[in-house]
């Protein structure tokens, strides 16, 4: 008799679960009235660990305690929760032990056995931190590929007939994936390619809707429209969020009726907005995702393309599958809620399944990609593992510690070949990203204040700045660290030393309070003193992540939980 059992799309920002008892049709586990439940998770006084709508209300008073995205950290030991490190694996294992309290609820006994999805492009260390941390609370598991997760679940709902293969064309909140699966004559399906964008998501259209606005409401009154744009206190950056939360609001509703209103704060107003011009604001972005699964496609050589199903809540825009049709020539297929889409395929999978036998799958890059939310710190041993801010965060770490290759840019290692040449690469947008005005011209750094691992233990650097970072109004930066005075630390009665000298070249964009960087290059190297003496010389490696900052006419803070950089504007 089979088991029950449970599937969890441990997402970044909700994590869904769907159970099935023998007999009975799978369900989503509904948490606090919703089947998505935020993964944040929160660190009580006494050490235990909340999540979900619990840890966001704990933490609007204490922030420190409170990890909104846990996923973005996969990468990470340990995470510093109000001032205490926990375990990467203890954060994910809170929200698993969240989710599997509450299936035992609904089953009436131990669910023991679990289905976990992961991206595809994640590689060995990821899956195997992931496993980990679901085995302290199930007792059976099995990974599978979100992909092909949400292709098993749309081929059940949408069979396709011939030998072929179908895409899946996920779009959330903040990235875009894109993967192609072979249709096999026996009915089950192949992952043999994935690629995405890590600047091409709801969030980008969100923040074409906010700038689309602005320009009317800047030239009625530019002083109340700055406090909304660059808040500089709680209250205005209240005001910001509940126009960006209207904004999301107004963008769904248009999925389903041609036009709606958006409330704009601190102007106390509603203005109109209309699905064509919505359509017009998202083209630049969707155009982007659309072109991506048209190379991918055709690099695939699997066949003729069968079906494409769409993923993530923000595909529900009816302009992605008009593109999408236009442009491929097959009508996508949807579902009435694609959030719950992998998590309902994930429980189609056989079991067991060796988290060994993953499915074989060439990534490409036809655009050189920003990882966003990713920061990683590691626990050398007789060596150094270390963050330096740069263009967001740059991840400077020993041969031996350094993550796979392709990590910077999701291309983990190609173990099977797609077949031929590569896809043709879609060209960056000419289009100037979205720039704050405030941030154009140069800075030097006075004060700089950043986190990094010597010998396994969390040590703050401090250092006088000279690093000369210019923004350009086009959207590109250069960080000039040949002039940067050295960071220094004290660890166990030793003097430590760290001198950067090099460059990072790149895009730079801003949304929401936050500096997303892409496209970057690094040219340089970090020295590594002990006591005055040369311990390690390591090469400069870009790796971004995004950044908070707070811009005035004459200073900038840059920001992030490792690290904290002022500037003042030398010109511009």
């Amino acid at each position: 008799m089979e088991a029950t059992r449970i599937s969890v799309d441990f997402g970044t920002s909700h994590t869904v679960a769907m159970l099935w008892v023998p007999g009975r049709e799978p369900r989503p586990l509904i948490f606090d009235g919703s089947p998505l439940l935020p993964s944040a998770v929160y660190a009580m006084p006494d050490g235990r660990l909340v999540v979900g709508r619990d840890a966001w209300h704990a933490g609007s008073s204490n922030p420190a305690g409170l990890e909104p995205h846990p996923k973005r950290h996969i990468d990470e030991d340990n995470l510093l929760l109000d001032g205490r490190e926990v375990p990467m694996e203890a954060v994910v294992a809170a929200v698993l032990r969240h989710v599997s309290l509450e299936a035992d609820h609904v089953a009436g006994d131990h669910v023991d056995t679990a289905v976990l999805t992961c991206p595809a492009s994640w590689a060995g260390a990821r899956r195997d931190r992931l496993e980990a941390a679901a085995r302290t609370v199930f007792g059976t598991v099995t990974l599978v590929a979100e992909p092909v997760a949400a292709a098993r679940h749309h081929l059940a709902h949408t069979p396709v007939a011939g030998a072929g293969h179908v895409l899946v064309y996920d779009l959330g909140a903040g990235t875009f994936d894109a993967s192609v699966l072979a249709c096999l004559p026996d009915g089950r399906v192949e992952l043999v390619a994935s690629t995405g964008l890590d600047d091409a998501g709801g969030l980008d259209i969100d923040a074409a809707v906010v700038d689309h606005l602005g320009e009317t409401l800047a030239a009625r009154d530019p002083e109340r429209w700055r406090r909304l744009a660059e808040p500089a206190d709680r209250s205005d950056q209240r005001s910001r969020r509940q126009l960006w939360d209207s904004v999301r609001t107004a963008k769904e509703v248009l999925s389903r009726t041609a036009t709606t209103i958006v409330h704009i704060p601190l102007f106390d107003e509603e203005l109109p907005l209309g699905r064509e011009r919505l359509d017009e604001l998202a083209r630049p972005v969707l155009d982007r995702t659309v072109a991506l699964c048209r190379d991918l496609s055709a690099a695939a050589r699997s066949g003729p393309l069968l079906g494409i199903f769409l993923v993530g809540g923000a595909s529900r825009m009816p302009l992605v599958r008009t593109l999408l049709h236009q442009t491929l020539g097959v009508p996508p297929s949807a579902v009435d809620q694609p959030e719950l889409a992998v998590a309902e395929g994930a429980l189609a999978e056989p079991l067991p399944v060796p988290t060994e036998a993953w499915p074989p799958v060439a990534v490409t890059t036809p655009i050189p990609l920003a990882r966003r939310g990713r920061r990683r710190l590691v626990a050398a041993g007789a060596t150094v593992a270390v963050l330096v801010a740069a263009a967001g965060a740059v991840w400077i770490g020993t041969r031996e510690d350094r993550p796979p290759p392709g990590d910077a840019q999701r291309t983990p290692t190609p173990v099977a070949s797609v077949g031929g040449a590569s896809p043709t690469p879609t060209p960056s947008p000419s289009a100037s990203p979205l720039i704050d005005p405030c941030l154009v011209g140069v800075w030097i750094s006075t004060n700089y204040m950043i986190t990094n691992y010597i010998d396994g233990i969390r040590t703050q650097f401090n250092g006088s700045g000279g690093t000369v970072k210019t923004f350009r109004a086009n959207g590109t930066f250069v960080h000039d660290y040949n002039r940067s005075a050295a960071n220094t630390a004290r660890v166990s009665g030793d003097n430590w030393r760290q001198l950067t000298r090099g460059t990072i070249t790149g895009r730079l964009r801003s949304v929401g309070g936050k500096l997303i960087p892409s496209n970057t290059k690094a040219s340089g190297e970090n020295a590594w003193f002990k006591n005055g003496r040369r311990v390690d010389t390591i090469k400069m490696g870009a790796d971004p992540t995004p950044s908070s900052y707070f811009c005035e006419a004459e200073s900038l803070t840059e920001y992030t939980d490792d690290y904290h950089v002022d500037f003042k504007r030398q010109s511009g």
